[in-house]
């Protein structure tokens, strides 16, 4: 653009008076001290209690309120990676398994490039991948979980119960899966 365009006089550009532009936020500043919210800072140690789920500042090895044992924030946080871990692993593996069958699950009979052939009905095929699909979103919810908990160090309520009743829905299919699988 022109400085003609913006009104600006490009020979003095001081004199002209320059747009109003919100100024930065207090901890943008240099060296500005910013304030953590009490929320998203790691507490020391963990009551392992989900119904306390009590996040004490200072080490401690039994919860004040309920009195059972806290693990520490390490303690937690090697929890949250093993569980982010294993639930991407599940989760990957589930899709690449279900990428890799599918085209033979929902075209029974028809050979595959590789020369094998899916002896099933396609309800079985469909059955089958649906299973593939719960267990992967059982994958990726406990990633989510692990996720959290290394982040915040502590555990989200809210993720374990979608967890649970994942776990939930792929016993519901595995029990649908048998009934279509004859023995």
């Amino acid at each position: 653009m022109v400085c003609a365009e913006l009104g600006i006089d490009p020979v003095n550009r001081a004199s002209t008076p320059r747009p109003k532009v919100l100024a930065r936020p207090a901890h943008w500043q240099a060296g500005a001290a910013v304030a953590q919210s009490p929320a998203m800072t790691k507490p020391a140690a963990v009551c392992i209690s989900l119904a306390c789920g009590h996040a004490a500042e200072a080490p401690a090895t039994a919860c004040p309120r309920c009195g059972k044992p806290m693990r520490s924030a390490r303690q937690v946080a090697v929890l949250g990676a093993i569980s982010l871990v294993i639930g991407l692993l599940l989760a990957v593996g589930m899709a690449v398994i279900a990428w890799r069958l599918a085209p033979g699950m929902l075209n029974p009979g028809v050979p595959d490039a590789d020369g094998s052939r899916f002896t099933g009905t396609a309800a079985q095929g469909r059955q089958a991948l649906v299973l593939f699909a719960c267990v992967a979103a059982v994958g990726v919810f406990s990633a989510l979980g692990g996720g959290w908990q290394l982040a915040t160090g502590r555990r989200s309520r809210a993720l374990l119960v979608l967890m649970l009743l994942a776990l939930v829905v792929v016993a519901l299919n595995v029990w649908r899966t048998f009934q279509l699988f004859p023995s």
